[in-house]
């Protein structure tokens, strides 16, 4: 947060605090209490991490907050403000009255920060305020020791590649900020991140003008940094259909980028290995049928350059075990032609002296043929040296994915065993998709030992949840892994116990993932069914987000037969009334109020109640008259329900609704002229992004978390309260 926001969000908080019911007010002659309010600011704005106090006095009753923006002020803090205040403060008492100030408290400190309030008695508030100053004067001179709670590195990292797979491109480089400052990751792979996150938006300015790209060329590279290279050289270097002569022009730049069909993670990067390995010379038959058997002939035929080169009939040699020509396999390896090697290997008599070749190709790829010779060559020639076990990658110490999936789910298995199998699953998961059959292969391995991993559901529905990411991200939906989404829903709705929130929004991605591949009815209602029984868990206030973006996604996939929609809406929306209408963010309320409406049900309060709740908080924020809102997201249904609820609300805002999928005059002149331009970008283009990006010309961008009614609108809230703030700053 910049020094102004924090002043801006600091002034909206004064105002919000110290506005009714709160009696007490700073500049109305009370120096003392004015020293404090100006010494909460001092810390606030300096971003201390001493708590600040303040005070308010409700209904005659006097109040103290105070707020910490550390997590870690919990109750060892408390402890301090009885050992310090004594019996003058007491936290048992109805906290009905402070309703306003707590919401407004909590929104100054964010979800990393605590708020603690207590009642002062009566009488009490000149010792009170004294003996806060001599705390906060004492917790300066020292304060606590603290513990920093990070993120797991594996959750970030895991995270960074969800948003690159979802298209969240904001999401991904603020994440991808995160990870390049933490140490616990080195820097050569948060180059390889990097690399990735601008491969996968198709920013190949950046990539063409970073400093690092020298560096990264010649780095021994992770195979999805060298896939990401092989996409900006297909895209940005060479043309359409390039003839082999215009490839052999930035091959010496860029080498053997992608060394065997177990490398292969893009269209692009299945063209990069067909231009290799027949700009070396390869036999186009040879590389026709290598192609085809790891599933990326088809994609490589989109190139009709390639596809005439690769339709050139010649006789392979013949698969016959005999001596190894040393000459032609250095020529293999020093070209990166692993598959070749891989080849001539296979057709080899078994000898020591050759072991330790076959070994380093087991290392240098993840493919399961290398494995299946090298375990031969080690049953033929009997306990030979062999590479240590740890110098190996997971994915080429076990056979199948099968073999992988067992270890992993052994109970005999070491911590950093199961980890590395885990490893093994995933890659060899990629490696091997596009072949026929594979997902199917996949999904039938896992179901025969589910049993197996009956302990591990967590574990398992996280590396089913890895697994589809990962699948997805090769060619998106032309890859048909339904079977395997629709398997990692199950096991999460009935074995998935834990509330794990964030496995629940992963599994929101899902689901729309699986909608957008369409369901049959019966599938539908079954979706819908194993959702309504893994919700229990989320049936909650702080949920409710969440569950209105499933519904909506469910709702606008629904076949027109289907009718288990509303089983699970009904418990969703009744459970909101007047009970806790009054806690609900402003928009959650005004969404939900909106969908009761639409599926023809009654919530716990009357629809006269709670739109006058929403009305109410509505006039508090509402923005200047004329306040021009554009909302950007190829999911027109839930941009023009967010558009129709904004106007209901604020009929003095302008709202309009753009899904171009290319870079319009529209949409050039809106980002330039809107006051709030929200995008979702998990619902977007990445042309018209950019564009909008370029037109706004350094005024902000809202982004919506995800694709429905409910994200599109906290955006435009988050955009409502900037205005605020920027109105309460100027005055």
């Amino acid at each position: 947060m910049t020094p102004h926001d924090r002043e801006a969000s600091w002034s909206l908080f004064l105002r919000q605090f110290f506005a009714r019911p709160n009696q007490l007010a700073p500049g109305r002659g009370n120096a003392t209490f004015d020293e404090l309010v100006g010494r909460a600011r001092d810390e606030w704005t300096a971003e201390s991490a001493i708590p600040i106090f303040l005070f308010a006095r409700v209904f005659e009753q006097d109040y103290g907050y105070v707020l910490s923006v550390r997590d870690e002020g919990g109750t060892w803090l408390q402890d301090l403000l009885v050992a310090h205040l004594g019996s003058w403060i007491s936290f048992k008492f109805d906290p009905g009255p402070l309703e306003s100030l707590d919401g407004a408290a909590r929104a100054l400190v964010g979800e990393r920060g605590s708020v603690h309030r207590f009642a002062v008695a009566k009488g009490g508030l000149g010792l009170v305020v004294r003996g806060s100053r001599r705390l906060q004067t004492i917790l300066k001179a020292k304060p606590p020791r603290r513990f920093q709670k990070d993120q797991p590195l594996g959750r970030l990292i895991g995270d960074f590649l969800d948003a690159c797979a979802s298209g969240a491109e904001s999401t991904a480089m603020e994440l991808l900020e995160l990870l390049s400052l933490d140490h616990r990751l080195s820097r050569r792979n948060a180059l390889f991140l990097r690399l990735e996150a601008l491969a996968t938006f198709e920013r190949w300015d950046d990539i063409e003008s970073w400093n690092e790209l020298p560096n990264l060329i010649k780095m021994n590279r992770s195979t999805r940094a060298s896939d990401a290279l092989a996409r900006f050289v297909m895209a940005r270097l060479l043309p359409a259909n390039a003839t082999l002569d215009e490839f052999d022009q930035v091959k010496p730049t860029y080498g053997a980028l992608i060394p065997s069909t177990a490398a292969i993670r893009s269209r692009a990067g299945a063209e990069y290995y067909a231009y290799w390995t027949l700009s070396a010379g390869e036999n186009p038959t040879t590389v026709r049928e290598q192609i085809q058997v790891s599933g990326w002939l088809e994609y490589v035929h989109f190139n009709t350059q390639l596809k005439e080169l690769l339709a050139s009939t010649t006789v392979p040699s013949e698969s016959v075990l005999g001596p190894l020509d040393r000459n032609e396999l250095e020529r293999a390896l020093s070209d990166g032609r692993l598959d070749t090697a891989i080849t001539l290997l296979a057709r080899a008599e078994p000898t020591v002296e050759v072991l330790p070749i076959l070994q380093n190709v087991v290392v240098s790829t993840v493919s399961p043929d290398a494995f299946d010779i090298l375990r031969r060559w080690r049953d033929t020639l009997g306990d030979v040296p062999a590479y240590p076990i740890n110098v190996i990658p997971p994915s080429a110490r076990y056979g199948t994915m099968a073999e992988a999936f067992a270890v992993a789910f052994s109970d005999a298995a070491t911590p950093q065993e199961r980890s590395d199998a885990l490893t093994a699953c995933r890659e060899l998961a990629e490696a091997t998709s596009m072949r026929p059959r594979a997902i199917e292969a996949f999904v039938a391995e896992i179901r025969e030992q589910l049993p197996v991993a009956d302990h591990y559901t967590e574990t398992l529905v996280d590396l089913l949840l890895d697994i589809e990411r990962d699948l997805y991200s090769i060619v998106g939906e032309e890859l048909k892994i339904q079977p395997l989404r629709l398997l990692a829903l199950e096991t999460w709705a009935l074995s998935d116990v834990s509330g794990d929130r964030r496995r629940m929004r992963r599994m929101i991605t899902l689901l729309d993932r699986i909608l957008s591949d369409g369901v049959s009815v019966g599938d539908y209602d079954h979706v819908v069914e194993l959702l309504r029984a893994a919700w229990q868990p989320f049936l909650t206030d702080a949920d409710l987000a969440m569950a209105l973006e499933a519904l909506e996604l469910l709702a606008m996939a629904k076949p027109d037969s289907a009718s288990s929609l509303k089983t699970f809406a009904v418990p969703i929306l009744t459970r909101i009334g007047e009970h806790n209408a009054g806690r609900l963010p402003t928009m959650e309320l005004a969404t939900a109020v909106a969908f009761a409406s639409e599926f023809g049900l009654e919530l716990g309060a009357s629809q006269q109640a709670l739109d006058a709740t929403v009305d109410a908080r509505v006039q508090q924020h509402a923005p200047p008259d004329g306040t021009f809102v554009a909302l950007y997201s190829l999911v027109e249904p839930a941009a023009v329900r967010a558009m129709q609820i904004v106007e209901a609300r604020y009929p003095n805002v302008r709202v309009e609704v753009y899904s171009d999928k290319v870079a319009s005059n529209s949409l050039r002149s809106a980002a330039k002229l809107a006051d709030i331009f929200v995008v979702a970008d998990k619902a977007a283009a990445h042309a018209a992004t950019r564009a909008i990006v370029a037109a706004r010309g350094g005024k902000e961008i809202d982004y919506a978390q995800g694709k429905g009614t409910m994200s599109l609108l906290s955006a435009v809230e988050r955009g409502f309260d900037r205005i605020a703030d920027r109105l309460a700053a100027a005055s």
